[in-house]
């Protein structure tokens, strides 16, 4: 299935993900991860298998930190802080916001 790279938060904002190889380094100063921290290779946790993605995908506040560094370019250019970013995935819709935004984030 294919999903849309460009979401909209619960405030109406669009944004776009884009990952790029100058992407990289922002997602890692920014957010503390690197692309082999999320990259599909499996591991065990727990005497479960648990690949990286998956745990990666399972933390909400990971996923929001890394959209926040890839899109950080446009959201400096509306002036929004982390906090404020973070706001738009509150209240009505949040849900589907949040969604959206995972299924930009695993398109792009």
């Amino acid at each position: 299935m294919d999903f849309p790279t460009t979401f909209v938060d619960a405030k109406g904002r669009s944004f776009t993900i884009a990952i790029t190889v100058g992407t990289l380094p922002r997602l890692k100063s920014v957010a503390g991860i690197t692309l082999d921290d999320i990259v599909p290779r499996k591991i065990t946790r727990n005497d479960q298998p648990l690949t990286p993605l998956a745990d990666f995908l399972s933390d909400p506040i990971a996923i929001l930190q890394a959209v926040y560094a890839i899109c950080k370019p446009q959201i400096d250019k509306l002036g929004l802080t982390f906090d404020e970013f973070a706001e738009g995935f509150e209240g009505d819709g949040a849900v589907a916001c949040c969604e959206a935004m995972a299924q930009a984030l695993l398109q792009g």
